[in-house]
């Protein structure tokens, strides 16, 4: 309960981890969250941490208590207390737009293998 509010309670208060990408925009490998959506913390993240630290979370995956977030709205993602919001950038190049591909050289056909020994007959 929120003692200024009777009735009121206090938001839900847990643990942000950071990786890579993310990790080094945020400065920090972990930080409290104090908030009742994944919206909310998010937005208090950026607000401590800057444009940089936005730029790489609208790129991330995010998992709240063990479960993947997805494609969910953010805003209707609630959090517990006690609980931990991982932060996941995109790993192996999984944000950039595909490449386009390069033609495949010809292939040099083969020579015949030479056989060695004698032959049975």
């Amino acid at each position: 309960m929120n003692a200024g509010n009777p009735g009121v309670s206090d938001p839900p208060t847990g643990l942000i981890r950071y990786w890579a990408a993310a990790r080094e925009a945020a400065g920090c490998a972990e930080e409290p969250y104090v908030a009742e959506t994944l919206e909310q913390a998010l937005a208090a993240a950026t607000a401590r941490h800057g444009a940089g630290l936005a730029r790489v979370l609208a790129r991330c995956a995010f998992v709240v208590d063990g479960t993947p977030v997805s494609r969910r709205n953010p805003a209707t993602v609630r959090l517990a207390a006690g609980g931990t919001i991982e932060v996941l950038p995109p790993f192996a190049g999984g944000a950039s737009p595909p490449q386009p591909r390069q033609p495949r050289q010809p292939r040099q056909p083969r020579q015949p293998r030479q056989q060695s020994g004698t032959m049975r007959g």
